[in-house]
């Protein structure tokens, strides 16, 4: 349950390559399932969404997919700076989001990779965010997907 996220948790996305099945991972076990059919013929984008009790994520550039063996690591060049929220916040090095203050049930806390997701032949694509900072209290935690 997003709202129960805590401090180190690790939330990643998995795409089936052949039948575009999303599912979401919490801390390397499966968890949820996400929308199916996503067209994974072309590049997609890691989104998140810092909702609720998520203040700050990182994205992982050297994130497996938990089934995966190990292979060579590829650098992720961390969010995007020309697409993300009003109420967001990236590190100089863009590979953290930080949710900004902002009135209570406000969005705009949107974050998209500069780089597409990373593929793992044969097994799907996946990408992985580390929570960073949660604030108590509230009913709900992050949102994530693909572009």
């Amino acid at each position: 349950q997003p709202a129960n996220l805590r401090i180190g948790d690790r939330v990643g996305v998995h795409v089936a390559p052949d039948s575009g099945d999303m599912s979401i991972y919490l801390n390397g076990k499966r968890r949820a399932v996400g929308p199916a059919g996503i067209p994974c013929g072309k590049p997609l984008f890691p989104i998140a969404d810092l909702l609720g009790n998520t203040q700050s994520i990182c994205i992982q550039p050297d994130a497996r997919l938990p089934i995966e063996a190990p292979a060579k690591l590829q650098r992720s060049k961390g969010f995007s700076r020309g697409a993300l929220g009003k109420q967001v916040r990236l590190s100089s090095d863009g590979m953290s989001a930080t949710k900004l203050p902002g009135k209570d049930g406000q969005m705009h806390g949107t974050v998209m990779s500069a780089v597409p997701i990373r593929d793992f032949p044969g097994v799907g694509k996946f990408f992985e965010v580390i929570i960073d900072k949660t604030a108590e209290g509230q009913p709900d935690g992050i949102a994530v997907g693909v572009s």
